[in-house]
């Protein structure tokens, strides 16, 4: 899939497609076995040769293969250009590629000095032995035959010593000055920007593979897999210079391929001796190799706990332990979903939004926990997110309860283009608010704000967050409690129209909050917590049923005008769609009418006495 990244000169037009493959050490004698004889397979292809030599880049601290990304520039083979993999569960990763930068001019002195330098960093070391011994294992096992493959003089082959690497990789610069000087595309380095805060990315490894490749054909001539089989060199371009070389088996699952696939090969393998890779990938081999052990993600979550040494919330324990943990989740949740939300993936925006909104309610319920003026100053920033971020949601699910609403309408009742109409009116606003979504999350204050709430969760405490849970977490929720009660009486006492809704809006809100104070103490009280979560979840829906009948209402009311103003025959169905709305608004009231006697009985409120 193909589409446009970043703004401005930094635009890109990258593809994007999701990667499922199994990784595989081979020893370098090994004959690989026959993959004819799979169930599905009809035709193994002829092999294909090619020389790779790929550039990974990371930050100095390895953040991004910290947390299984992998940033490269590759040149040869069919997808030579830059690749930007991010994690996307078992055994796949999703890869957007972008093309190579135009060439530079073809004197690059400094990088053929600089490579060169690396490769031949003190030739008689006990390193470069052991990275000659290995390469000569590799050129002396069962890969194929390079000596007919174009380029394949530049890489280490039978025998080849590390002179004759460090020559191979000079002539490679020479070739390629983007080698190690190119600078990431800027769009691609949005995207994992909430990782590498503004952190620059630089070369930290540079892998050559010499790639045989066979496709696994069906019996139409369809892809069902592709396996390769690489012989590698690594040179790591950290603190220590070094070398190291191995051989690896690689099966990706191609579009026509399911994943039982997978398994069926991965027998076969198993049966001539070769068994997965202990690296996730070669960039984390090869720093191994290099001795630069990847450290663990940096997650709120994992400071909380390191902060209350491993030790899980409970009611004789600290209350600002429940709260913190819970607020490091929405942190994380953010700082998650965030390259989807960049990408544009669907329901992406509306797990953040959730998660600001969590945090927001969490510091407004249990603000005494914390710094009066450090609560209120997160709380701001956190609403302002959560604003830029509303619009683009808003008309993501406004667009699908439209087209689903007209749907609905007898033919009779839908009068002029108004499909097209609603579209069209959607899909410009929404464009807008995407637009304010990405802007907002490319400024400074939003990296800003991410760290003062990783802060926030793994500094210390206040004195009444470390008192003890089983008291001071139900008195803060009572409190709040309370007020969503005097909202509710104040809402069903005002008369019906504008007044009512909008003390509606406001119970619901109060709603909200307690649902997510019920989510955070659940780890401290149990089944009651829970239960208290969900009956205010219940009481949230039915006044965010009203709440969005309003919206709607409101909205095809002002469109409907413009329509009766410009004689456009569309205004009549709008008109039917207001009073549907307006319906829809009145019968969720009366739900929720029904529905609280049930909800506001004490019982379920025993647990905060």
């Amino acid at each position: 899939m193909k589409w446009t990244l970043g703004s401005g000169e930094g635009t890109v037009v990258a593809t994007r497609f999701r990667e499922i493959e199994r990784k595989y050490d081979a020893p370098p004698d090994l004959a690989l076995p026959d993959l004819g004889g799979v169930p599905g397979v009809a035709t193994v292809g002829e092999p294909t040769t090619d020389v790779l030599v790929a550039v990974y880049y990371d930050t100095d601290d390895l953040r991004l293969a910290a947390n299984k990304i992998t940033f490269r520039r590759r040149t040869g083979g069919a997808d030579e250009g830059w690749h930007l993999k991010l994690p996307a569960g078992k055994d796949s990763r999703e890869e957007i590629h972008s093309p190579l930068e135009p060439e530079p001019a073809p004197d690059a002195p400094e990088a053929v000095e600089l490579l060169v330098g690396v490769l031949e960093d003190e030739p008689g070391s006990a390193a470069l032995a052991e990275a000659d011994r290995r390469a000569t294992e590799l050129g002396a096992g069962a890969g194929p035959d390079m000596g007919d493959v174009a380029g394949a003089g530049d890489v280490a082959g039978a025998g080849a010593g590390a002179a004759d690497v460090a020559a191979a990789a000079a002539s490679k610069a020479a070739a390629d000055p983007g080698l190690l000087r190119a600078e990431p595309p800027a769009a691609l380095v949005d995207l994992v920007r909430v990782v590498h805060r503004d952190s620059e990315l630089g070369p930290v490894a540079r892998l050559t593979s010499t790639r045989r490749t066979w496709r696994l054909l069906d019996a139409g001539g369809a892809e069902l897999a592709e396996v390769v089989d690489d012989h590698v060199l690594a040179e790591t371009f950290g603190p220590a210079l070094t070398r190291d070389g191995w051989r690896e088996i690689e099966v990706e699952l191609g579009p026509a391929g399911e994943p039982a696939l997978l398994d069926a090969i991965e027998a076969v393998l198993a049966g001539a001796g070769v068994g997965r890779s202990a690296s996730p990938s070669k960039l984390s081999r090869a720093l191994r190799g290099g001795g630069r052990e990847i450290p663990p993600a940096r997650t709120a979550a994992g400071s909380v706990t390191a902060a209350r040494n491993g030790s899980g919330p409970r009611r004789g324990g600290q209350a600002g332990d429940a709260v913190r943990a819970y607020l490091a989740a929405q942190v994380d949740a953010m700082v998650s979903v965030d390259p989807k939300v960049r990408l544009d993936e669907p329901d992406a925006v509306h797990k953040m939004r959730v998660a600001t909104r969590r945090s927001r309610a969490t510091l407004r319920t249990f603000g005494p926990l914390f710094e009066r003026a450090v609560a209120i100053d997160l709380d701001n920033r956190l609403r302002d997110l959560a604003g830029a971020l509303s619009g683009a949601r808003d008309y993501e699910v406004m667009t699908e309860y439209l087209t689903g609403q007209l749907e609905l309408l007898p033919a009779e009742f839908v009068h002029g283009p108004l499909h097209a109409a609603v579209r069209t009116r959607l899909a410009t606003d929404s464009a807008a608010a995407r637009e304010e979504a990405l802007a907002a999350l490319r400024a400074p204050a939003y990296l800003a704000l991410l760290a003062d709430l990783e802060a926030l969760v793994s500094g210390p405490l206040t004195d009444l967050a470390r008192g003890k849970a089983g008291s001071v977490l139900p008195e803060l929720v009572r409190v709040a409690d309370r007020k969503l009660r005097r909202r509710i009486e104040t809402a069903l006492a005002a008369p019906a129209g504008r007044e009512q809704d909008e003390h509606l809006h406001a119970a619901r809100k109060q709603a909200k909050r307690l649902r997510y104070a019920g989510e955070t103490v659940a780890p401290v009280f149990g089944a009651a917590a829970d239960e208290y979560a969900a009956l205010n979840s219940r009481v949230q829906d039915l006044l965010g049923e009203h709440q969005d009948a309003v919206i709607t209402r409101d909205l095809l009311r002002d469109w409907g005008r413009e329509a009766a103003d410009a004689g456009d025959p569309t205004a009549f169905t709008l008109g039917v769609m207001v009073g549907r709305e307006d319906a829809r608004a009145k019968a969720a009231v009366a739900a929720f009418v029904g529905y609280w006697p049930v909800a506001s009985k004490r019982r379920y409120r025993r647990w905060l006495r």
